[in-house]
């Protein structure tokens, strides 16, 4: 069995990566899920959350995306989302603030309350990925 196995990230605007890895962290719908090589095949629907990728080298990568699906098959994992966010791109300062908004933000209907947790929860998903970049992990 092979310790790798191929991840594709992609977006509407592009593909954002394309590269062996050893793990992965998916952020599903109900929460996260650990993929390894040979994995068996499924099709899962994302949340907002952080992905994570190790790789064989050592070191990982991590980002935001902003809900899709993933289907692993035949050791691949195709991520597709509306929205990637690397982790460099992150600006801690922006996160504070992003978050601080949401939190801020008044809530009176089903429609609003939805918006302001899917807000606040890129917030704090954004902070730590910034944590975990200021950490060099």
């Amino acid at each position: 069995m092979a310790d790798v196995f191929q991840c594709t990230l992609v977006t509407p605007m592009e593909q954002v990566l394309s590269e062996p890895v050893t793990y992965a962290s998916v952020p599903c719908w109900d929460g996260l899920l650990g993929v390894e090589p040979g994995r068996a095949p499924m099709l899962i629907k994302l949340g907002d959350g952080p992905l994570r990728l190790d790789f064989q080298q050592g070191g990982s990568r991590w980002f935001f995306l902003a809900g899709g699906f993933a289907q692993m098959v035949d050791n691949k994992l195709i991520v597709l989302t509306p929205e990637a966010i690397a982790a460099e791109q992150v600006v801690r300062q922006d996160a504070e603030s992003g978050l601080k908004e949401a939190l801020a933000r008044a809530a009176v209907s089903e429609d609003d309350v939805a918006t302001r947790q899917r807000a606040v929860k890129r917030g704090r998903c954004l902070m730590e990925i910034a944590r975990h970049v200021a950490q060099g992990v």
